[in-house]
């Protein structure tokens, strides 16, 4: 015999789901929205895989024009253009920024984004996921984001959250590098969350 459980988002789904598997109930979770493809999603997800690898730079040249962290667009051009002309990390041009004089970048900004990736990453690399992600979300400017932007933002947040809680599950050493590379793996293999 077969049911049916509807539910209006898909964080709900989790809860549903951690109960059924916690009764032995068999089941699956259909859902026709990928939470993936949601821009605030995108967003969140961008964000920590360039924590996770500051070396990443496809994403942390896309990380760095994330409105949120508040560089100017022309300055986020200017620092990928550089380390693309001096074959080098665009991390590792934010570090010297004060050295590169030629740029007239915002340098007291572009340190304080270099000072907050090094302390996100290293807080990803030694704390829980779930933890350093709290963490991530309200220091990076996020958790401010989503609380001008509206109630939509703000359960698409908490949708995250509870999906990753899932997915993290109750690992005691489960860290950032293990939730980015689930990720991957349903990017990979078209898995919708």
């Amino acid at each position: 015999q077969e049911i049916a459980i509807l539910y209006r988002n898909n964080s709900d789904a989790f809860s549903i789901s951690k109960e059924l598997r916690r009764a032995g109930v068999p089941h699956a979770v259909e859902s026709t929205e990928n939470l993936l493809l949601d821009e605030m999603t995108w967003k969140i997800t961008l964000l920590l895989k360039s924590i996770n690898n500051l070396s990443d730079n496809p994403s942390l040249s896309e990380a760095l024009y994330l409105d949120f962290l508040g560089l100017s667009s022309y300055d986020v051009h200017k620092i990928i253009s550089r380390a693309n002309k001096d074959k080098k990390d665009i991390f590792d041009v934010i570090k010297n920024v004060e050295k590169i004089k030629d740029l007239s970048l915002d340098t007291i900004k572009v340190k304080e984004i270099q000072n907050l990736l090094e302390r996100l990453a290293n807080i990803s690399k030694n704390r829980h996921f779930l933890d350093a992600l709290e963490i991530i979300i309200s220091e990076s400017g996020l958790l401010s984001y989503v609380l001008k932007n509206g109630q939509e933002d703000f359960l698409k947040l908490e949708d995250f959250f509870n999906q990753a809680k899932e997915i993290s599950g109750n690992a005691l050493n489960y860290r950032l590098s293990d939730f980015v590379d689930h990720l991957a793996l349903m990017e990979e293999h078209e898995l919708v969350i």
